[in-house]
């Protein structure tokens, strides 16, 4: 994942964010490094903010796209700038305005980049908002994920034991087993080890 943002701060806090969910980011701070780490790196997917010295987003997506070996990169923008409209025409594949919800960013990050393979990547869901989860899981449905979902942690630590999932999203705030508890029992139970959750 490559993220493309002067913003350090906010940069950081979305690596942040993405490395937890077990991919591997880079930060450029600037069109014009964003645009030579593309082609140094050719990443899975870009997220790209607009307002920025020099090359602005809107540059750099139209470099992106006139080019054969970087056209097909997922581009997500995440900024300030209430565009969505702009953006997708010049090939965006998601438009996010900051501050970014990360579930929503994470289910379209989903859709594009955990691999499928012969068969549709798998996605476990704990979360004990209903609206919550139902949106997660509807994004990532229309992007042909296989979903489950669960509303508490202990049922979201059995689920994970009985099948392999590709990716773990789970609230961070539920009641017995919370998020921390969660992530705690995975870790500590061989069969689950290592699984990639995002909180």
């Amino acid at each position: 994942m490559l993220i493309i943002d002067d913003d350090a701060r906010a940069a950081e806090l979305l690596m942040t964010y993405l490395a937890a969910a077990g991919y591997q980011v880079r930060v450029a701070p600037g069109g014009e490094e964003g645009l030579t780490a593309a082609r140094a790196w050719v990443p899975d997917a870009i997220l790209l903010d607009v307002v920025m010295p020099g090359l602005d987003g809107w540059d750099v997506i139209r470099e992106l796209k006139h080019e054969d070996s970087l056209r097909g990169i997922p581009v997500f923008f995440a900024t300030i700038i209430d565009d969505r409209k702009a953006g997708m025409s010049l090939g965006a594949t998601d438009f996010f305005v900051k501050p970014v919800d990360h579930d929503l960013l994470l289910a379209q990050l989903a859709r594009h980049v955990v691999p499928a393979g012969n068969e549709a990547a798998s996605v476990l869901v704990v979360d004990r908002d209903d609206q919550t989860r139902q949106v997660v899981e509807q994004h990532l449905r229309d992007g042909g994920i296989d979903v489950v979902t669960c509303d508490d942690g202990p049922e979201g630590l059995r689920l994970s034991r009985d099948r392999r999932f590709d990716l773990i999203i789970c609230d961070l705030q539920m009641a017995d087993v919370d998020g921390f508890a969660l992530l705690a029992g995975l870790e500590g139970d061989p069969a689950t080890r290592g699984s990639r959750c995002w909180r």
